[in-house]
């Protein structure tokens, strides 16, 4: 990966974080990476061929007007699998699914199993939101299969699960051992793939030899059946003969009741670590750092300027100091906090207004709809009232951020899945429902602050 194309490309997430759903970018953007630029053409690795023939068909145009603005100038994109040593490619490669699988498996090196190099143990802020998943990762490492198998770590998205997948896996990588590390989806794909093609034996050696097992987004095999029956016995396999297996979600394994009670039983062999929200010292480090990777070097008071806001997660702090340091950039002067408080005062859901309420939330939704907070809470489900209600938990998870099973519990105590399944479906398509339900809480809080 080339400098300039990292630097291109991290200012390019920070802008694109704000433009696409939280969905979209931590699905199909998160773990990409800048390769390498040329001045017109950015080359951006991805993890996989379903990733790069989606976000080719479907973000391609977005994003190469993100990077014109940024430049200045008219920038292409492409996308390659990271890794490969294929030149660029923009259209879905020709490779079957059966092919992937049968292909021979290599010895897993930094950079190989869908690893992203960069994610390692340090350039991983620890402190004390993240202790005990830090701690416990590390002890993996020294003793694989050993320490705790499974460990299974959860929280909110965007607190630094997939960090540590990553960071295991690149340390145990470069002892000779197969890490396979996968997100749940992929799994769910492979699976299907295996059905139609007939090819069930090379599917199970594929994920049942792997030294080393990670696999996140765990939530994503919630009421998949047949699924969650296959990873069960890759589990067992795995477990019996000491492979590690790690596993991230965003809920405790007591929580996520549509899995198999076996499932949920051997999840919680090892350990269970939670991650959580980072308070302001650990927000300040991890810009500092963050900077110091950009080669900027922000004053005392620009860092406790931009660790002070509230965020929901280290990635949308990632991109705050992108779009700071982007900014700087384009107009050629150091970010001074005077330019940060600009940008800050620019940005939704600032600290000096008053703080968003779920009550505001549903209190608006009803109101669009002409329902009651009763008909979204109930049972019925006439399409007025489902669509209301899974807009309704879309907006309580996005502008409040609410975590899965409180909103449930305010929408007639449903489950986190059922929840997280909405979620998932609005943000794919936000409808004009949602923009015009926020614009109305919008300016009631805007005129309350005034």
């Amino acid at each position: 990966m080339s400098k300039e194309a990292g630097r291109l490309w991290s200012a390019a997430l920070g802008q694109l974080q704000l433009q696409v759903t939280r969905a979209n970018y931590e699905t199909w953007l998160r773990h990409t990476e800048g390769l390498t630029y040329d001045g017109s053409t950015l080359r951006v690795g991805v993890a996989s061929d379903f990733a790069r023939e989606w976000l080719t068909g479907r973000l391609r145009p977005l994003i190469r007007r993100t990077l014109t603005s940024i430049e200045g100038h008219a920038v292409d994109v492409e996308f390659a699998i990271a890794g490969a040593q294929e030149g660029p490619v923009t259209t879905p490669a020709a490779t079957t699914a059966t092919e992937a699988l049968t292909a021979p498996a290599p010895r897993a090196r930094t950079g190989a199993s869908g690893l992203v190099p960069r994610y390692t143990f340090e350039t991983l802020v620890h402190g004390e939101s993240n202790a005990l998943a830090y701690t416990a990762a590390r002890r993996v490492v020294e003793e694989p299969g050993a320490a705790y198998n499974p460990l299974y770590l959860y929280g909110d998205v965007g607190l630094g699960k997939t960090h540590l997948l990553h960071a295991i896996g690149n340390a145990l990588s470069t002892r000779d051992m197969r890490v396979l590390y996968f997100p749940a989806e992929r799994f769910a794909n492979d699976y299907v793939r295996a059905i139609l093609d007939h090819r069930f034996d090379a599917f199970r050696e594929h994920y049942r030899t792997a030294d080393v097992l990670l696999m996140d987004d765990a939530q994503f095999l919630s009421g998949k059946n047949g699924m969650q029956e296959e990873f069960y016995h890759t589990f067992n396999e795995l477990y019996a003969v000491g492979r590690q297996i790690v596993i991230a979600a965003d809920a405790p394994p007591a929580a996520m009741s549509q899995f198999d009670s076996r499932l949920r039983s051997r999840f919680e062999w090892g350990l269970v670590a939670d991650i959580q929200q980072p308070g302001p010292d650990l927000r300040q480090a991890y810009v500092k750092m963050h900077a110091g990777r950009r080669q900027h070097e922000l004053p005392e008071e620009a860092l406790a300027l931009l660790a002070a806001r509230p965020y929901r997660n280290m990635r949308e702090l990632e991109g705050t100091v992108n779009k700071v340091l982007a900014t700087a950039r384009a107009r050629g002067v150091p970010p001074t906090p005077a330019m940060i408080g600009e940008l800050l005062a620019n940005l939704p859901g600032e600290p000096d207004r008053e703080p968003l309420t779920a009550s505001a939330v549903l209190a608006a939704t009803v109101q669009h709809y002409g329902l009651t907070r009763e008909d979204i809470s109930g049972k019925l489900r006439r399409q007025q009232l489902v669509t209301a209600r899974h807009v309704a938990m879309y907006l309580l998870r996005e502008d409040c951020h609410l975590p899965l099973a409180e909103i449930g519990r305010l929408l007639g105590g449903r489950d986190h899945t059922t929840v997280l399944h909405a979620v998932t479906k609005i943000g794919k398509a936000p409808s004009q429902d949602v923009a015009i339900i926020r614009r109305s809480y919008a300016t009631k809080i805007r005129l309350k602050h005034a």
